[in-house]
């Protein structure tokens, strides 16, 4: 009797699951992707009716053409049933964002750090930001289902433990999951944020797509996150995606992460800084000299540069987007994806860089694939963090030894 009624529960939550993700779900369709009879379908969608968890909703027409016999009312997550709070860290910047149980954004909160500040501050300002949005919202803790962080660098899944950022000044080892786990009893989930981004995408701008959503982000360094059927595809104990550190030149200059030759070595915000000082001081009369004046090194005014005829502007765009074309065709050869989308600091110079995608990547695989340049939303960081954390509380696949929260 126990088994059966764990049994129960666990199906339970996979319908939840499937109905907020493919919302609104008519009852037939949860039968037959369950393989349920329709007397139990009703049974178990009255009591999640009753728990406040789904509610009933009109089909569009178009849904309703798509079944026989009298129009059938769909099912979708209720809103208020929860609240979950996803947050995005990078470089210095703190994203925090709460959503109802839909995952749609209630309020958002943000905060800075100042240069080289301490763990504890980092950790205390996570703390902080979950309790302002609590704060914000007037939701009561006891509503908030999970929290989801969406962290640069290398990072431990299993445990919850950012190993490492070299950005920020001792960043190692750090138990931030577990940490906040403590401070509101309450599951955590982290993930690095190029996933978390590429999630939010595919929820976002492709809800429809069931295959492979894949998100580059060119900030300081180059990482890449891989969604399919709107969930991330998990790497392991260890989160991947460090496309920035894929060797193209073996010869090449040495990286910070100690190889030599890393891609982002020649393209990203880090190595576009490199490439016009090394510039400016070779040519001194250079009209992007007014950029070093400034002491800032914009992408979006090289770009201006180069599109207005400055030719040393498009030749440093030109090489650095070939390289970064050396990790589009690996993306589309490792995954084949649907889409990709290229987020980051070349945003406004998409016309170079997709001129360059479609003569430098391979051809069968580029016409099947679109591609999309677009910039970086910090807030999409948050949203996917806070879309993981639904995920993982609904899903009882990741419940499972190894792929619990912390």
């Amino acid at each position: 009797m126990c088994a059966m009624r764990n049994g129960l529960i666990e199906k339970k939550l996979f319908i939840i699951d499937y109905i907020r993700r493919f919302s609104p779900v008519p009852r037939h369709i949860i039968s037959q992707r369950f393989n349920m009879n329709p007397a139990t379908v009703g049974n178990i969608m009255e009591r999640l009716i009753n728990d406040g968890l789904v509610m009933e909703t009109p089909l569009t027409p178009l849904e309703e053409r798509r079944t026989a016999g009298r129009p059938p009312v769909g099912l979708k997550i209720n809103p208020l049933a929860g609240y979950f709070i996803g947050i995005d860290i990078y470089d210095r910047r703190l994203t925090a964002l709460l959503t109802d149980f839909e995952c749609t954004p209630v309020c958002e909160y943000q905060a800075t750090f100042k240069q080289g500040a301490s763990v504890d501050t980092i950790l205390k300002t996570l703390e902080q930001s979950v309790r302002a949005l609590l704060k914000i919202s007037g939701k009561p803790k006891i509503k908030l289902k999970g929290i989801g962080l969406g962290l640069p660098g290398r990072i431990n899944l299993t445990d919850g433990i950012a190993v490492e950022y070299s950005r920020i000044p001792n960043w190692k080892n750090i138990a931030v999951g577990p940490f906040l786990q403590k401070a509101f009893n309450t599951p955590v989930f982290i993930e690095h944020n190029s996933n978390t981004t590429a999630l939010a995408t595919a929820w976002l701008s492709y809800p429809h797509i069931s295959g492979v959503v894949a998100t580059v982000l060119v900030r300081t360094g180059v990482s890449l996150g891989i969604v399919q059927d709107r969930q991330i595809i998990n790497s392991g104990r260890y989160s991947a995606g460090e496309l920035g550190h894929t060797v193209i030149n073996f010869n090449g200059p040495t990286c910070r992460c100690g190889n030599k030759g890393c891609l982002e070595n020649y393209v990203s915000g880090a190595a576009l800084s490199r490439i016009v000082l090394e510039t400016a001081e070779k040519y001194p009369d250079w009209s992007a000299s007014k950029v070093l004046k400034k002491n800032t090194i914009d992408a979006d005014l090289i770009w201006e540069l180069a599109a207005a005829g400055d030719q040393r502007s498009h030749d440093i765009l030109e090489t650095m987007f070939g390289h970064l074309c050396i990790g589009v065709d690996t993306v589309l050869k490792l995954y084949a994806p649907d889409v990709i989308t290229i987020n980051g600091i070349f945003h406004k110079a998409a016309p170079l860089l997709l001129s360059a995608i479609d003569r430098l990547c391979s051809h069968p695989l580029r016409k099947q694939t679109r591609i999309c340049i677009e910039p970086y939303d910090l807030k999409n960081s948050a949203l996917g963090a806070a879309i993981l954390a639904a995920t993982y509380t609904c899903n009882p696949v990741h419940n499972l030894p190894g792929r619990h929260a912390v």
